[in-house]
C-alpha cells in the first residue's frame, strides 16, 4: 500500500517537475495536469502495486468485518486505556466529593 502511494507521488512529482520546466503556466495549471497525467500514467504502468494495495484493503476489511473491529488492535487497545483512565479520574473525583 505504501509502495504504491509512494510510486504515485514519484510520478506526479517528476510530472509536475517536467511541466513546470517547460514552463506550461502557472504552478497550480501544471499540478492539474501533472495530477491528471499521473492517474494515466499510473493505471497503465502500476498495475501489479495497484492489485497488491487492492488485497491489502480487502484483507483488512474481512478481517474487521470477522472480528468486529473497527480499528486495528493497537488502537483499541489505546482506546481501552484511555477509557480506563477517564473513568478511574471520574471514580476518584465523585469519591472526594461525598467525602468532604
Amino acid at each position: 500500500m505504501v509502495i504504491y502511494s509512494a510510486l504515485r507521488l514519484a510520478i506526479f512529482g517528476v510530472l509536475f517537475v517536467v511541466l513546470y520546466a517547460f514552463g506550461l503556466g502557472h504552478w497550480v495549471v501544471c499540478a492539474v495536469l501533472a495530477a491528471v497525467l499521473a492517474l494515466l500514467v499510473s493505471y497503465l504502468t502500476l498495475r501489479g502495486p495497484r492489485e497488491r494495495a487492492a488485497q491489502y484493503l480487502a484483507d483488512r476489511a474481512a478481517h474487521r468485518r470477522a472480528t468486529g473491529e473497527q480499528f486495528s488492535r493497537a488502537v483499541e487497545d489505546d482506546a481501552a486505556f484511555e477509557d480506563a483512565a477517564v473513568d478511574a479520574a471520574s471514580d476518584e473525583t465523585h469519591a472526594r466529593g461525598t467525602d468532604g
